[in-house]
């Protein structure tokens, strides 16, 4: 097991990874779940690190919900892209 000053904690038995400059890096599951339940508030941006879009997704809901919706497509994406690709599309694989 790696030791925190690592950078790496563990949950449950996945791990998230904390990177300095990117945010938490979650697996796709996490990513889709996190979306799904406060993505209308933004929370997923700010697990990026993108403060801005953020900002604007927890003022407007989201985009009025459409970001949101938009958003939660691109995740459930990810964790099909992940299962096709037989667990490869980790961190390392993911758009910015």
């Amino acid at each position: 097991m790696l030791p925190a000053a690592a950078g790496v904690t563990t949950s449950g038995n996945r791990w998230i990874w904390v990177d300095g400059g990117k945010g938490i890096h979650m697996n796709t599951n996490q990513r889709f779940v996190v979306t799904f339940f406060l993505g209308f508030l933004g929370v997923h941006r700010f697990i990026d690190r993108k403060y801005g879009t953020g900002l604007v997704w927890l003022v407007t809901g989201g985009l009025l919900w459409f970001g949101w919706v938009w958003d939660l497509c691109l995740a459930g994406k990810e964790v099909l892209d992940e299962r096709r690709l037989g667990g490869l599309a980790g961190p390392e694989h993911r758009r910015e």
